[in-house]
């Protein structure tokens, strides 16, 4: 069984190819039709995400220790949230509450999601995923069963802004899932780099 890991040095290889694909002339044309696509009347905003960010990490929560300008710039601007609660403590299931407003338990998703353990087929969207993993033989206490994937009729947020006229792209990190369950099946018009594992 292969593990998946994931260096410094690969995230920026990714992002470096996600912002030259930005610079090419049909990548600035996608972003300007993000932008100029907006909703009317609404405002664009934008939801940034971090694993094992700390609550003092960025200079605009008083953080010293990193230099954040353009984050500390970006909350100036816009709304700061002073009250959040990740919804467990690691990646998928916290990604699956923020994308769909809902709790682990109700969708399921309450580890972060095994798909290279999962031998079925990988790329039919329309099954359902089993439900059998429940953990590592060395932990004290085991997760409920935990899905491989999001299931597709979640509905994400996303799909909640889409009859009100927004846009959405999803770039970066996605771990809920393999490619029939990326964020474009998700309801986001675009994905940048968000793939299962990152």
């Amino acid at each position: 069984m292969s593990k998946l890991s994931y260096t410094r040095r690969g995230f920026l290889k990714t992002a470096g190819l996600g912002a030259a694909a930005l610079a090419l002339p049909s990548g600035m044309s996608a972003f300007k039709r993000l932008s100029s696509q907006g909703p009317q009347n609404g405002l664009n905003f934008v939801l940034i995400l971090v694993d094992d960010l700390g609550w003092m990490d960025t200079g605009c929560y008083g953080g010293k220790y990193y230099e954040t300008p353009n984050i500390d710039r970006l909350a100036g601007q816009g709304m700061r949230f002073t009250d959040g609660y990740a919804a467990c403590a690691v990646c998928s299931p916290t990604r699956a509450a923020v994308m769909t407003g809902r709790y682990p338990a109700r969708t399921g998703v309450t580890d972060w999601i095994h798909f290279h353990d999962f031998k079925g087929d990988k790329t039919d969207p329309n099954q359902k995923s089993p439900t059998e993993y429940v953990g590592a033989t060395n932990r004290k206490l085991l997760c409920p069963p935990n899905p491989y994937w999001m299931e597709l009729d979640e509905v994400t947020i996303a799909e909640v802004l889409k009859p009100a006229g927004y846009t959405s792209c999803h770039v970066g990190k996605w771990h809920l899932g393999p490619d029939a369950w990326y964020p474009d099946r998700q309801g986001f018009d675009f994905n940048i780099a968000g793939c299962n594992y990152g």
